[in-house]
């Protein structure tokens, strides 16, 4: 213990820095058990002071696995039933509970048997997949209920009302899954990621499937033998809406001016504030005994990202004396650069020989004046004891230096990534190449870069919509103000975000998709009222669906994920200043004042 400081290179794998924390390495055929692993950690109760933990990634994969799965279901389950509560609270229809609970069920039930026909994993990422589904069928099934009782008592026979309700949906119905299948087409196309893949995938089908049910199995049963919906008097609500759109239509002006600075004051946050993160944090969990032992490993021991410097020469050019002085330079960049908790690499192979053929004293761990066939024949014939597995080939023609340092943001990390690489560019000379990879690499270049295309594609979903409404309705104007309601809950939730401090990863970016559904439907529904030229706008189904899938959406506080309970407020603010948009803002775009009613 005296002597540790001095073979740092040996004793960092073994002993922590702050000396409170040893490793013991087991090599077992097929991994420990989970009974055997948990009697090994009751050993320490016989010393006080001491304690085990065991670490097994095939444990902690099948824990997190498992806690995904429970989550999933238990969440599901949740929503569901604040879902229904809500709907019928405000409707006090057991007949359209039951039909959105069926609907729901079976598109969610569709999905995952096409997910499974597929061979498609259930990863984290697909947690989304059912609120996904449920907010687009929620949505369609609550506007074709509410035109079932708009023309319930009007129409003659069961064709007639049906047409009448299909012309009333069925553009929107189309607009709406169309805005979303473009967003994640878009992730389908830019994915490079097998689990991201899936995910588009399995979103695309499930906007499909909610389509198709909506508009072939929903409509089917419409018919005069069973309304939906019967409550129909909505005065007192009618008559709160009037008031405040009066004022806002009095004063449109200064409602104008006041929502623009506060656009610009969110474009300034988001903008001045917005930092991708490592995709890694969305899978933080906590599962006791069985996630400490990593913990610890990662914070003491070999740090939370792993990186390669990957070397290719010529055989036995790894130990030319020219190629292990480029690697030790770049070996005191990475060390003054990373600050790593460990580094391995030839160079350290080299010196840990050099300084065992003289004696172990201290000061011989350094690069020999010169590497004679004598010093490379000692090198191959030790490679297991100096620790040359996975470092270098056993032709020496290559070899890796690999290192590992702690949590740092992103930003951080990808700075000296790119510094790094500008090195090895440098050392990269005829004889020898020198590339930069590993695992952690990759993944925080390939999360950094897929959340730049996820942020694209819910752009390209916004400015689709957009697009389609201005072409409709042959008016830029129009065209530019469903953007701006729908983008203005978009900035307001990533802001939200980044005040809550929850990390901008593919997946919470992910979650912002389920929000930019519930907004754009809505506001699609509310224009083609309009170009149907309706007397009044069609209140009470844009707000039950805000009403209800607020209150759903609470559900996500109850989730195991520490990063994903924030989200319950987040959709909530965000659903809820996207309604007071479309109801009160989005109108005086389609120069009409806001008149609320049911009767068409």
């Amino acid at each position: 213990m005296e002597n540790a400081e001095w073979y740092g290179d040996i004793f960092e794998k073994f002993l922590s820095e702050d000396r409170r924390f040893t490793l013991l390495f087991l090599k077992i055929k097929g991994g420990i058990d989970k009974p055997s692993a948990e009697n090994f950690g009751g050993i320490a109760k016989k010393h006080e002071g001491v304690k085990v933990h065991y670490i097994q990634y095939g444990l902690i994969q099948d824990a997190l696995q498992e806690t995904i799965r429970k989550d999933s279901i238990w969440l599901a389950v949740i929503s569901l039933l604040f879902i229904l509560g809500a709907f019928y609270l405000f409707t006090h229809s057991l007949k359209g509970l039951g039909l959105i609970f069926l609907m729901v069920s079976f598109n969610v039930a569709v999905t995952f048997l096409a997910m499974f026909a597929l061979n498609m994993d259930y990863t984290m990422h697909m947690v989304t997949i059912p609120a996904i589904i449920t907010v687009l069928s929620f949505t369609d099934i609550m506007h074709i209920l509410y035109q079932q009782q708009l023309h319930f008592k009007n129409e003659i026979t069961d064709k007639n009302l049906r047409t009448r309700i299909l012309e009333a949906v069925q553009t929107p119905l189309w607009l709406t899954s169309m805005t979303n299948i473009v967003g994640f087409s878009l992730y389908l196309i830019f994915a490079g990621n097998k689990h991201l893949f899936n995910f588009s995938l399995a979103a695309i089908l499930g906007v499909v499937i909610a389509y198709l049910s909506s508009r072939f199995l929903v409509l089917r049963l419409m018919d005069r033998q069973v309304l939906f919906l019967k409550r129909d008097e909505f005065t007192s609500l009618f008559k709160i809406h009037e008031s405040i759109a009066g004022r806002v239509h009095q004063f449109r002006k200064a409602v104008f001016l006041s929502l623009l600075l506060i656009f610009a004051g969110l474009v300034w946050a988001v903008s001045t504030h917005f930092e991708i993160n490592s995709p890694d944090s969305e899978f933080t969990f906590h599962a006791g005994g069985l996630t400490k032992g990593p913990e610890v490993l990662q914070d003491k021991f070999f740090g939370k990202k792993q990186v390669e410097v990957l070397i290719e020469t010529s055989p036995g050019g790894i130990w030319e004396s020219d190629h292990l002085r480029r690697m030790e330079e770049i070996q005191d960049s990475i060390e003054n650069w990373f600050k790593p908790l460990y580094v391995n690499s030839p160079v350290i192979l080299v010196k840990r020989l050099n300084r065992y053929l003289r004696d172990g004293q201290p000061k011989a761990f350094v690069l020999p004046g010169e590497i004679d066939s004598f010093f490379i024949k000692q090198i191959e014939t030790n490679r297991d004891k100096l620790g040359a597995g996975g470092i270098v080939n056993s032709t020496a023609s290559k070899a890796a230096i690999v290192f590992g340092f702690g949590d740092k943001k992103l930003s951080e990390s990808r700075e000296l990534y790119s510094r790094l690489d500008e090195l090895l560019k440098e050392n990269s000379v005829a004889g020898i190449q020198i590339r930069l990879s590993g695992l952690n690499y990759l993944s925080d270049e390939a999360g950094f870069h897929f959340s730049q295309k996820i942020m694209l594609g819910l752009l390209m979903s916004l400015l689709f919509g957009a697009l389609v409404v201005a072409t409709l309705l042959k008016s830029w104007k129009k065209g530019l103000g469903i953007l701006l309601v729908n983008l203005f809950p978009m900035l307001l939730a990533l802001a939200l975000m980044i005040w809550m401090e929850i990390p901008v990863t593919p997946l919470t970016l992910f979650f912002l998709s389920i929000l930019l559904g519930v907004c754009v439907d809505d506001s699609i529904y509310l224009i083609m009222n309009t170009k149907r030229k309706e007397t009044s706008i069609h209140l009470i189904p844009i707000f039950i669906t805000s009403l209800v899938l607020s209150v759903g959406f609470l559900s996500l506080a109850f989730s195991s994920f520490d990063w994903m309970r924030p989200f319950g407020w987040i959709f909530l603010a965000g659903i809820f200043t996207a309604y007071l948009l479309d109801i009160f803002v989005l109108p005086v775009f389609l120069n009409r004042k806001s008149i609320f009613g049911g009767d068409g």
